[in-house]
């Protein structure tokens, strides 16, 4: 019996979590900062620099916010999916994850680059070589665990519930 519908975004959401994490870690190392700064960061997206609290508790809030994302890309995705049959039939072969993981993850970093953060923050997009970085990576680390996740991995149809 395919996956039902909470269970793909929940898998494609801890996937895709867990995934985008650690790529944010290992950005944040190259950069030279402490792996566990881009959680605060991330808090601070939401909170403001000077409401997010320091230490483990800026980094926990920072971590929640990163899944509740997670989670809301991953619900975005599995919900046009399970209403497009033809998509579901196009990522049931392992070229079809790859394109649209190509497609989805990068506009996912696009959205909330230039949309949802500049929104929240009021500071505006800075295109870089870094957020370009950023667009590549989004296909493998974001796209590609909500693809697979939502697809479940051995492709085939999935339930609409």
């Amino acid at each position: 019996m395919p996956p039902r519908f909470t269970t793909r975004v929940f898998r494609a959401a801890l996937l895709c979590g867990i995934a985008d994490a650690v790529w944010a870690m290992a950005l944040t190392v190259e950069a030279g900062r402490p792996p566990l700064g881009v959680w605060r960061n991330v808090a601070s997206v939401a909170l403001g620099a000077e409401s997010t609290p320091a230490g483990g508790a800026g980094i926990a809030i920072g971590l929640l916010l990163h899944f509740a994302v997670a989670t809301a890309w991953a619900t975005v995705f599995a919900s046009v999916e399970s209403g497009w049959p033809r998509l579901r039939r196009f990522i049931a072969r392992p070229s079809g994850v790859a394109v649209v993981a190509a497609i989805y993850g990068p506009l996912v970093w696009v959205l909330m680059s230039a949309v949802v953060i500049p929104a929240m923050t009021g500071n505006m997009l800075v295109v870089s070589p870094r957020w370009f970085l950023q667009l590549a990576g989004h296909a493998i680390f974001v796209g590609l665990p909500i693809v697979l996740g939502a697809r479940g991995f051995s492709g085939g149809p999935v339930s609409k519930e």
